[in-house]
């Protein structure tokens, strides 16, 4: 397994990386120099002054659990509320990591506008004709590496088949206590990926001033024992935008 991990991670771009074009042979930091750095990320991402309030979703958010986040407006307002769930783990000197197939929707500069740190965060981009197999796969390797405290899988173009993974994948994120997020769209009225779904939300921006919007994250189920009623994400839209 982490012979399989090393060749994983060994081709994949950092986020900053993916953004300026760098091939996909560049070799990512290692682990243990996104340790040594973590003071100073914690120092840029609060000089960001991203607004990440104590009772955001993100701050309340248990460990070793699986979580779920479903969306009916596009991928923006499940992406950013996955994104404070990392920004708020680097913060804490976590290790995160995003997993997403080819070409996939994570936009670099929105990440950065969201308080992550680009060059710590990991990006794992899994061919296209892997599928959703593939990224599941790839989540499962990061969760039994046992080296990060966050890990998002973008699953929006569809989930693997069968109802084996999500118990395998929720089984690790448990025994070493970490936090799987998967971006589903499967809406609030379809069902959940599964009954180990420990925490799945519906994320919805709503507009509040010109090019500004409130993520909401509504909780519809909550199996984690920590009550969950959160406090919006407020965001900037595109440039452009009124």
């Amino acid at each position: 397994m982490a012979d399989a991990l090393r060749k994983l991670i060994s081709v994949l771009p950092s986020a900053r990386e993916a953004s300026s074009g760098a091939g996909a042979a560049s070799a990512l930091r290692s682990t243990e120099r996104e340790t040594t750095e973590r003071e100073t990320n914690e120092h840029e991402t609060n000089e960001r002054e991203v607004a990440l309030p104590e009772q955001s979703f993100s701050a309340l958010l248990p460990s070793g659990r699986l979580v779920e986040i479903v969306g009916a407006e596009g991928l923006a307002a499940r992406t950013t509320t996955a994104l404070a769930v990392i920004a708020r783990a680097q913060a804490a000197g976590e290790p995160a990591a995003w997993v997403q197939l080819e070409d996939g929707g994570l936009f670099p500069p929105d990440v950065a506008e969201s308080g992550v740190d680009l060059d710590a965060l990991i990006v794992v981009h899994v061919p296209i004709a892997a599928g959703a197999v593939g990224l599941a796969r790839a989540a499962e390797l990061l969760l039994r590496s046992n080296g990060f405290g966050v890990v998002v899988v973008d699953l929006t173009a569809g989930v693997p088949p069968g109802d084996a993974w999500p118990g395998r994948l929720a089984g690790l994120a448990r025994q070493h206590d970490m936090r799987l997020v998967v971006l589903t769209d499967k809406g609030a009225r379809r069902g959940s990926v599964g009954p180990l779904v420990a925490v799945r939300v519906e994320a919805a921006r709503r507009r509040v001033g010109a090019g500004r919007w409130d993520v909401d994250a509504h909780v519809l189920r909550n199996k984690s024992g920590t009550p969950l009623e959160s406090l919006p994400l407020n965001r900037r839209g595109p440039r452009g935008a009124s």
